[in-house]
């Protein structure tokens, strides 16, 4: 689907987006070139990446460099990197999409088996990081596509949620260590998005889990999610997680809040508050609440406006 240009929310600026040749990957790529910036479509084969370029609209491909990429290659990392700072002058932002996902049980799973998807969905970004925080312009943005699994998973896909949960902690760091030439590293966590990969998940396949059709998102709505963190929109949002669909449900995060307004009015004795309620108070300038007011009992106060910034990230 061509979506409309509009304004031009990223003009000028440059892109590398891996797992392009994907659902996800496809969309973004489309989406940020239709807001001006322009793209290197990076895949693992040159050749998938080339049909999935044939399939966009023609009027894009001036705007885009279709570059094969694996990710678990530390080398070709560095390549494509330079081959966009080449080819387009500079890299403005970094989508780390590319992922992998295999089936199987934890009493089964080998080594090998861990190593192949931590290759491609945690060392293939933390390359990616790298290479940004190093060769990226002033002001730039790195997004990484984590998972509802990073938080709430299922049987079999041990490795895949461990992954994807590193990636969160991945991108907090990411974030602290970009302060000093204003990059920015924020997640998207997925739920159900209407890709390939959800469909070949066996547990739905089976009927084990079912979705109703209004929880399945489109790649579309990653894309903009995508975009709005890339954008000078989000310039405030340092090491965020942006929970993009169904799941996972409530009561996986914590206990109830027993006060609204818990930041002014803290009831005495230990509860436990929303981790992102709270980071969002730090970041619209509200006090600490006391100690018996913090999740897990949090008792370290913060010496520095940095460490505010992110003791709850």
């Amino acid at each position: 689907m061509l979506l409309k240009r509009m304004a031009g929310r990223l003009p000028e600026k440059i892109a590398i987006v891996t797992g392009a040749a994907g659902g996800i990957g496809r969309a973004i790529v489309e989406r940020l070139v239709c807001e001006g910036a322009r793209v290197v479509m990076s895949d693992v084969n040159q050749d998938k990446v080339n049909a999935t370029l044939a399939l966009l609209p023609s009027e894009m491909s001036a705007s885009i460099l279709p570059l094969a990429c694996d990710v678990r290659n530390e080398r070709a990392v560095e390549n494509c990197v330079l081959t966009a700072i080449r080819h387009f002058g500079r890299v403005d932002i970094i989508v780390n999409n590319a992922a992998v996902l295999n089936f199987k049980p934890l009493a089964e799973t080998t080594r090998e088996d861990w190593l192949a998807t931590l290759d491609v969905n945690l060392l293939g970004p933390a390359l990616f990081v790298k290479e940004g925080l190093l060769r990226m312009a002033v002001g730039g943005s790195i997004v990484n596509i984590s998972s509802v699994h990073a938080m709430m998973t299922s049987s079999r896909v041990g490795p895949y949620a461990a992954a994807k949960a590193a990636l969160l902690s991945l991108t907090r760091t990411a974030a602290i260590e970009g302060r000093e030439k204003n990059i920015r590293a924020n997640a998207i966590v997925p739920g159900a998005i209407d890709t390939p990969m959800l469909h070949d998940n066996p547990h739905l396949s089976s009927g084990a889990e079912k979705l109703d059709a209004g929880e399945i998102g489109m790649p579309v709505d990653i894309a903009n999610a995508t975009l709005f963190l890339v954008s000078d929109e989000a310039r405030l949002h340092h090491g965020i997680k942006l929970n993009c669909g169904w799941g996972p449900p409530r009561a996986s995060l914590t206990a109830t809040i027993p006060s609204k307004k818990w930041q002014q009015t803290p009831r005495p004795g230990p509860y436990y508050a929303p981790i992102e309620q709270m980071h969002q108070s730090l970041m619209n300038g509200a006090p600490l609440p006391p100690s018996s007011a913090r999740p897990f009992r949090q008792t370290w106060r913060p010496k520095t406006a940095l460490q505010s910034q992110y003791l709850l990230l």
